[in-house]
């Protein structure tokens, strides 16, 4: 083997990205130095469908394309605008990853100045990374799996509360909420930006002002997905769906 190819195979073994490593770090560095960022971010998980090799190909039962390339996704909730990304190559240590939903959040953002609001799913949302955010003065606004150890035992699923009721929970820094979307199943989330228990009229089903504000910024990632699955190219006469 020559040298470039025994440096190739061995940053292979470390990297399953590494074969376009390059392309794809220059990509993400020109996609957050090319726009100035709104306010508001939001964090998802995208699955681009693909079935053919890939040493880091993910199922994903969940997804409408089950196989495919699994890649965190920073989106600017105004415009969608992908700002940022990072691709999920697999677990490179035999064990698991502890803190994954931290450090990956972390990096995406990492090039963020202060005052900017992050929108997770319940994969990335705690009240200990919540808080981390807060010492570099970025809120953040999530859903959270009732199961968690901070969360109260009052906020979890509970068969007899009220259809559209709600709870609150406060801290000096942080809110807890819990909405009962149908009957048996609530909504939980976890807020350092509201700290308030407002809640919308009867046509928004009475639900709290946090949750609404949520569901207009978490459409970021599935709208540029959206986009990014029904856009045509057309190059030299040939037509290619992505």
């Amino acid at each position: 083997m020559t040298l470039n190819a025994d440096w190739r195979a061995e940053r292979c073994m470390h990297d399953k990205l590494a074969p376009i490593r390059n392309v794809s770090d220059k990509f993400a560095r020109n996609s957050h130095e090319s726009f100035f960022s709104n306010a508001h971010l939001c964090v998802d998980e995208q699955l681009l469908p693909f079935r053919g090799r890939c040493p880091f190909k993910v199922y994903i039962k969940s997804k409408p394309h089950r196989y495919g390339m699994k890649i965190w996704t920073v989106c600017d909730t105004a415009t969608t605008y992908a700002w940022n990304f990072q691709v999920y190559c697999g677990k490179i240590e035999p064990w698991p990853e502890r803190d994954q939903c931290r450090r990956v959040v972390l990096s995406l953002i990492q090039r963020l100045g202060t005052g900017y609001g992050v929108t997770t799913e319940n994969f990335f949302t705690s009240l200990a990374f919540a808080r981390d955010l807060l010492s570099q003065r970025k809120t953040l606004t999530g859903t959270i799996r009732w199961m968690r150890k901070k969360v109260p035992l009052c906020l979890r699923q509970n068969q007899t509360d009220a259809l559209h009721s709600s709870k609150f929970l406060f801290t000096k820094d942080a809110m807890l909420v819990s909405y009962v979307l149908k009957k048996g199943r609530n909504v939980t989330l976890l807020s350092t930006q509201h700290m308030d228990d407002g809640v919308g009229d009867e046509d928004q089903d009475w639900k709290p002002h946090v949750i609404l504000e949520y569901n207009v910024c978490k459409r970021g990632v599935d709208a540029m997905d959206k986009m990014v699955r029904v856009a045509e190219t057309q190059i030299d006469g040939f037509h290619n769906r992505l």
